[in-house]
């Protein structure tokens, strides 16, 4: 397994063809500098993964459903997701809960099925 760090779109077209790409991407939840979409990079991925690759990502219900129409344009479908329980939540705003859990979604190739079973 190789771990590589940076910006994906300049990091993903010279390390291709890979198996999974996991990413983190600003969720775009909040006015916070660091929290803004990066455009552009679900077609880099989709381009990157060898035909059986799988993009797993984390997020909120919010990004995923403010990038579901990106995900499709880009040949992806969400597949299904995993919870990830936080023991302490997290919050940036007052006026809102704080998180108590994260979403990580299996997002797949138009076509391609997960370990046969989707």
């Amino acid at each position: 397994m190789t771990v590589l760090v940076g910006d994906c779109r300049a990091i993903m077209p010279g390390h291709a063809p890979f198996d999974m790409i996991l990413a983190d991407p600003p969720y775009g939840d909040t006015s916070l500098g660091w929290d803004r979409r990066v455009e552009g990079w679900l077609a880099l991925a989709q381009a990157a993964l060898r035909p059986s690759g799988s993009l797993w990502l984390f997020g909120s219900l919010r990004s995923f459903l403010a990038i579901a129409a990106d995900l499709r344009a880009s040949g992806f479908r969400y597949a299904q997701e995993i919870v990830w329980e936080k023991q302490n939540g997290s919050a940036f705003h007052a006026d809102r809960f704080k998180r108590v859990h994260e979403l990580g979604g299996a997002i797949l190739s138009l076509g391609c099925t997960l370990g046969g079973h989707l």
